[in-house]
């Protein structure tokens, strides 16, 4: 979702979307930095990373964006 959206910048509405955004969540793999910078640039948001077992229901972790 977070390529598809740094990918369509030049082709959506991105105030649009932009303000409808409060927090983006991603978790499962690592997303590259160039993404978080992407879409922090480009909707003005941070990627929250999430990381997680089921036998923590879910969440163990997320990354802080200013440790990046």
């Amino acid at each position: 979702m977070y390529w598809a959206l740094a990918g369509a910048a030049d082709t959506v509405d991105v105030k649009a979307i932009a303000g409808n955004l409060r927090i983006a969540v991603s978790g499962g793999a690592a997303l590259p930095v160039e993404i978080h910078e992407q879409i922090r640039r480009g909707y003005g948001v941070e990627i929250r990373e999430g990381y997680g077992l089921s036998e923590t229901s879910p969440i163990t972790t997320f990354n802080h964006p200013a440790g990046r």
